[in-house]
């Protein structure tokens, strides 16, 4: 038992652990994410702030910290939401990539606050559990769904993610490791203890919805499942869900093939659990 134990100590102290950032105009945020970043329990071996051609002060904020900072011209707009955002973060694992073996990645958005034993928390959960691949706790305030890992604070095996050649440049491809995973066999997970904080307000604006939209469509997503989704956005923001159908029913957009029927079937499922759990609660009252 004591060998097993010191055997489980010494590959702690040599995990290797990465973090990639994207971030335009952020100097209001970013300090503050990279405070808590790096004073993290289980502490990243190495931090990219990926600059996506910030006007303000964000390269230079960041740069204090000691941490790599990667410039790219402005674009003269944001690409939150869309393909390009992959792009940028790509370029961020493809750094990590070159400067070494990594055991895991998080990705970050700049205004993201991270509790401080969020690393340490996450990543000793994925390695008892060798199937789970893509991890994350959860929003404050926010929805909570098990089998959903939120986008920013997404924790991956880093061999999976380089291993699927890291995100592809389609609409929804931040999201296309979940189900890639999935069909692979393995697991996706979201803490609800782990809870998390976005500065900013989450707005879901008409241009993000159309995207979302999207890539649903790109995804797969079986009629009924977007339908609902579709129903419940029309709840909050009946603009909202107009510009999500509108990206849905799009036809330039480019589908997951290798996926096929399997974000589909698997939906379905999962509308058959929840119809199923419903139904049983109703007998128990």
């Amino acid at each position: 038992m004591k060998s097993s134990y010191n055997g489980y100590i010494k590959k702690w102290f040599k995990m290797k652990v990465g973090v990639v950032i994207a971030a335009k105009n952020e100097e209001h945020y970013i300090e503050k994410t990279l405070r808590h970043l790096i004073s993290q329990t289980l502490k990243p071996n190495e931090i990219v702030v990926i600059n996506d051609g910030s006007t303000d002060n964000t390269a230079k904020i960041a740069e204090k910290y000691k941490i790599n900072v990667i410039n790219l011209p402005d674009r003269g707009f944001s690409v939150v939401g869309s393909p390009i955002l992959l792009q940028v973060r790509n370029l961020g694992l493809k750094f990590l990539k070159n400067k070494g073996e990594f055991d895991y990645i998080l990705i970050l958005d700049a205004d993201h606050i991270l509790p401080k034993f969020y690393l340490e928390k996450i990543i000793s959960r994925m390695e008892i559990d060798s199937k789970l691949v893509i991890a994350s706790g959860r929003f404050y305030r926010e929805a909570f769904y098990p089998d959903s890992p939120i986008e920013s604070g997404r924790v991956y095996v880093f061999k999976f993610l380089r291993d699927i050649g890291f995100f592809p440049i389609n609409y929804a491809g931040e999201d296309y490791p979940l189900f890639k995973a999935l069909k692979m066999g393995y697991k996706i997970r979201c803490f609800e203890d782990l809870v998390t904080w976005h500065m900013r307000p989450m707005k879901l604006t008409y241009n993000k919805l159309y995207y979302l939209g999207k890539g649903m469509r790109a995804l797969g997503y079986d009629h009924l499942y977007f339908l609902g989704k579709f129903f419940f956005m029309f709840l909050k923001s009946p603009k909202g869900a107009i510009g999500m159908l509108s990206g849905y029913i799009s036809s330039d957009v480019l589908k997951y093939h290798d996926l096929k029927e399997f974000t589909k079937n698997w939906q379905r499922k999962k509308i058959i659990e929840r119809l199923k759990n419903v139904f049983s609660s109703k007998r128990k009252e």
